[in-house]
């Protein structure tokens, strides 16, 4: 009669050097339904474990050159023991020898000449052991790919949160959120920290004159123009609002975030677009303000976004198509 769930194809490796005794072992186990490997000494055993990992090991322990608590020693210093239980045989039955069989990572441990039904019994309740660990081990290993497969979802939604859908790059969400802690780093660090405001210059125009759909191409190729103008890190480019993006540039002095708010407007004018109802050019071209402080305690960070925008007005007012300074 074969062994119940789950003991169905259960693999057991037997290590005996006495021939007689191993295929004893051999043939009530597999009386028992289980698929037993013999291996007459230690050494051959471990070449079988680097092949295959069985679901139990029944081990002799008086065995010519590595006896069962060396075959233990080993299989624990590999981490096989971790997931296979391991049942010790002998003749002898003194305490030291339980003792050091336990000791070295046995899991239990049965006296010759074996009884079936002993045998049986502790067979089976390691068996039970070792399934109930698997199971333990398996949900634990699912429940930290689903934790895994969460966090990155949470990653992916936080990212996308933080993205203009139209334009894809960032929102005026993240921007908050960065210039926040970039504010409050600069304070401490008493370095410069510049703003640019950068603003499309009639709009308003383009989209009665050439519709939404191409606003909306527009705007996405200015802002990968814009963009692409930033090369550190650090940098970051936000739609700031309808027309309106904004360029946070920590570490910066105004001359630095001069040169790069008129390579930004360059860019944007060198791409082109047809906007043939505008004042004098008839390409797309962008306004900028330039705010550059360095902040102490009682600044706000508020003072310096208005500091560009009424900058980035003044450009306007001077005939768009142009950038201006905090001076």
């Amino acid at each position: 009669m074969k062994a119940p769930k789950p003991f169905d194809k259960t693999e057991i490796l037997v290590v005996e050097d006495s021939i007689t005794q191993a295929e004893y072992l051999k043939r009530l186990l597999e009386y028992k339904g289980y698929t037993v490997t013999v291996c007459f000494d230690a050494l051959e055993a471990i070449e079988f474990l680097d092949r295959k990992t069985p679901d139990l090991i029944i081990s002799d322990i008086m065995m010519p050159k590595i006896d069962g608590f060396g075959l233990c020693s080993y299989l624990q210093s590999t981490d096989l023991l971790d997931n296979i239980p391991v049942m010790m045989v002998t003749a002898m039955t003194e305490l030291d020898n339980l003792e050091k069989a336990f000791a070295v990572g046995a899991d239990d441990y049965i006296a010759k000449p074996v009884q079936e039904i002993e045998l049986f019994a502790r067979v089976r309740s390691l068996l039970e052991i070792k399934f109930e660990r698997d199971l333990r081990i398996e949900r634990e290993e699912k429940l930290i790919k689903l934790r895994k497969n969460l966090e990155e979802k949470n990653r992916l939604l936080e990212q996308l949160s933080y993205l203009d859908e139209l334009t894809a790059v960032a929102n005026r969400r993240c921007f908050d959120d960065i210039f926040e802690k970039e504010w409050k780093r600069t304070v401490r660090t008493k370095n410069s920290i510049s703003i640019i405001l950068i603003d499309i210059d009639q709009f308003k125009t383009f989209n009665d004159t050439y519709g939404h759909p191409a606003g909306d191409e527009c705007l996405k190729h200015v802002a990968r123009s814009v963009d692409s103008t930033l090369k550190r890190p650090a940098d970051l480019i936000a739609r700031f609002g309808g027309e309106e993006f904004i360029a946070l540039l920590p570490n910066t002095d105004l001359k630095g975030a001069l040169f790069i708010a008129e390579k930004m407007r360059e860019n944007v004018f060198k791409l082109q677009i047809e906007h043939r109802k505008s004042n004098g050019i008839k390409f797309v071209t962008v306004s900028a303000g330039v705010g550059t402080m360095q902040p102490g305690q009682h600044d706000n960070a508020k003072e310096l976004i208005r500091l560009a925008d009424n900058r980035m007005y003044e450009a306007k007012k001077a005939g768009r198509n142009c950038v201006c300074p905090n001076g």
